[in-house]
Formats: structure tokens, sequence, C-alpha cells
């Protein structure tokens, strides 16, 4: 069977075991940067656009943007992003499952992906793979 130009993984791995082996290992380490990716939030035209990885806490958060951590509005503004990081971080791991593992050989990485909602939130996230 053929999925797009590439065999279906079992087929692949019976076939090409040492290169499946070098996939799987290149799968792994793209996986581990999904993790906790670097993401560009815009939560609508005129906000601002915010660096924010989902590992960030609130106290980072408040400090790096110069907010006041005591306002209301700006543990709200960072549960928003919090919860469109989670999101988003589900999204990519699904998109990232339908490769085959033969694209994983060798990964077309640096990739961007860009996400959206109906209420104006724009995200971009980049996923780097270094070489090992």
């Amino acid at each position: 069977m053929v999925f797009g130009r590439f065999e279906i993984d079992s087929e692949f791995r019976a076939k090409h075991p040492a290169e499946f082996t070098v996939a799987r290992r290149n799968r792994d380490r793209v996986f581990s940067y999904a993790e906790d990716p670097i993401m560009f939030l815009r939560e609508s035209d005129r906000a601002p656009l915010f660096v924010f990885f989902s590992s960030c806490s609130f106290e980072e958060f408040v400090e790096t943007y110069g907010l006041d951590g005591k306002k209301k509005s700006s543990k709200q503004l960072f549960q928003r992003l919090c919860g469109y990081a989670e999101a988003i971080k589900a999204l990519l791991k699904e998109e990232l499952r339908r490769w085959p593992m033969r694209a994983f050989i060798k990964p077309p990485l640096p990739r961007q992906f860009q996400f959206s909602n109906k209420r104006g939130m724009v995200a971009a996230v980049t996923i780097f793979c270094s070489e090992a």
C-alpha cells in the first residue's frame, strides 16, 4: 500500500529497518520539540503580539511584558494564552502524527505552522530540529 507517495509505516519498517530506526529517532526528537514550542500569539488584529512558551509561569509572563501581576486582566490574559497554547500543542501533535514515518528520515524542518480561530486569534509556531 502507498499513502500519497509514502509506503504505509508497517511496510516501510519491514522493507527498510535501518531507515525506519532513523525515522523513529527523528520523530521522537520532533515530538519533543512540539512539547514546548515557541509560539507567537496575537488575540486579534489590534492586540499585541506575545512570544509565548506553554511552560512559562505567570510571574515570568508579567515580568517579561511589564504587566501588573495583581490586575485581574493580566491573569485573564495569561489564562487565555495558556488555553490557546495547549490547544495549539494538541493540534500540532495531531498534524505530526499524520506524517508517515518515512517523512521523518529527513524531516522538512524548520517548519512553520499557522493557527487561527473565529474570534481573530492568530498564532505561528515554528518547529526546529537540530541535527544529531
